[in-house]
């Protein structure tokens, strides 16, 4: 079927919308109709009046009235400049209707899946078609009663292949505010994709709000970190196509739900987008310095052999030299007996030898999590952190512009060594 023969010239169809026909009832998917406002149109020129219906979300239906007759229909969604805004291809834009005394029953004719299902008519006198999904109408900054408005024209096509216009009208998604997309991140425990009561938020995770818009997509437009309870929201989203992105460490989360959700409607309407994700179990049972200068952990290192990874960090001792770890035993066990932080450079060698050896010997994964006062870090994170630091300044005595940094990595990594700060 050429689905082209059933176009018309959009801007002559919309000019005072269309005088000749009648106005749907845009509805709910339960057949609950919406507010009515009256609004000036167009946006420049000579101005004329128009109801406008005012739906809290994207999803709106039209509901037609009962003197409509049986036939093939179709739908056009545009905004207020004639462009279409509708996510849909013609074909499953074109719908049967089948009028039984009134009762209108309404047959998608497209066969695309998983496309919205026909609501009820208004009052719940049979059918309504859903006009969704489609995208943000654009942002008109002189006209805020024009947020998120939208067009709507429904075509009959005639026997004889032509169309006309039988019903037109106008809707508006939110309430010509500026929306925010706010939503929780939490732990869910049975992993079935929805929060159930007792399934807590998840702190400190990067969500990330992105648009889809052709001239900036991809582009980040916001980021939020989720605060104690799980919770983030992004407020003043301007209308648009946009997405909003989980960012997790697969190493650390299993992902419940999607962890990007596209929002052809960013700004019309406040809209929630909750994310799941269960945390990995993962090992974080440290050992101090001490335990791997006695017998029972210098055994481990031998059996281990893995003298060649602690040469590989940038050990250094009280006066700032480099220090081989594979010496001998008897230097080993002197060396970590003999930390101070006269030189802090050296008590955070032992101490950063210390972690590498619980990572290597299986006891701290490297994705374990500790807080830190530049934000949450992984070991291995805070590994890399704490050797940059010792190369940088392998003498760092009292005075030394460096000493605090090394001091602060220092005492993250002894709590670690003493499992007092996992997160």
């Amino acid at each position: 079927m050429n689905m082209n023969k059933f176009l018309i010239p959009l801007a002559a169809a919309c000019l005072a919308g269309a005088a000749s026909a009648d106005t749907p009832n845009f509805v709910d998917a339960q057949g609950n109709g919406f507010p009515v406002t009256v609004i000036t149109l167009p946006v420049q020129g000579p101005s004329y009046t128009q109801d406008m219906w005012i739906s809290p979300s994207p999803d709106v239906y039209a509901a037609l009235d009962s003197t409509i007759p049986s036939g093939i229909y179709y739908f056009q969604l545009l905004d207020l400049d004639f462009n279409n805004l509708s996510e849909l291809a013609l074909g499953d834009r074109m719908f049967e209707v089948i009028n039984n005394s009134g009762a209108l029953t309404i047959t998608r004719m497209g066969g695309t899946p998983d496309l919205p299902a026909p609501g009820a008519g208004a009052g719940g006198v049979g059918q309504s078609m859903p006009l969704f999904p489609f995208v943000s109408a654009p942002y008109y900054p002189n006209r805020p009663d024009l947020l998120c408005a939208h067009k709507a024209i429904i075509f009959e096509l005639l026997p004889d292949g032509s169309n006309r216009i039988v019903r037109s009208g106008f809707f508006r998604v939110g309430d010509g505010q500026l929306a925010s997309i706010s939503g929780i991140v939490f732990n869910d425990v049975d992993r079935d994709g929805a929060r159930d009561a007792g399934e807590a938020g998840i702190a400190g995770r990067t969500v990330k709000l992105i648009s889809n818009h052709p001239a900036t997509a991809g582009q980040v437009v916001a980021t939020k970190t989720t605060g104690a309870a799980g919770e983030y929201i992004f407020e003043g989203v301007n209308p648009g196509d946009c997405s909003v992105v989980l960012e997790i460490d697969t190493a650390q989360f299993l992902a419940t739900t999607p962890m990007d959700v596209r929002l052809g409607n960013c700004g019309c309407g406040s809209q929630i987008v909750d994310f799941g994700a269960v945390p990995l179990a993962v090992q974080c049972e440290g050992r101090t310095p001490g335990f791997w200068r006695n017998n029972n952990g210098i055994a481990q290192i031998n059996a281990g052999q893995w003298w060649d990874e602690l040469r590989d960090l940038k050990l250094v001792n009280a006066c700032g030299w480099n220090f081989d770890p594979s010496g001998s035993t008897w230097q080993w066990k002197s060396y970590m007996s003999g930390s101070n932080a006269y030189n802090m450079a050296y008590k955070l060698s032992t101490h950063l030898a210390a972690m590498k050896l619980n990572v290597l010997s299986g006891r701290v994964s490297e994705n374990c999590r500790v807080q830190t006062p530049w934000g949450q870090k992984t070991i291995g994170q805070l590994i890399q952190m704490a050797n940059d630091a010792i190369i940088d300044d392998p003498y760092t005595p009292p005075c030394d512009d460096d000493r605090a940094y090394q001091e602060q990595l220092k005492n993250v990594l002894d709590k670690a060594n003493n499992n007092l700060n996992w997160l």
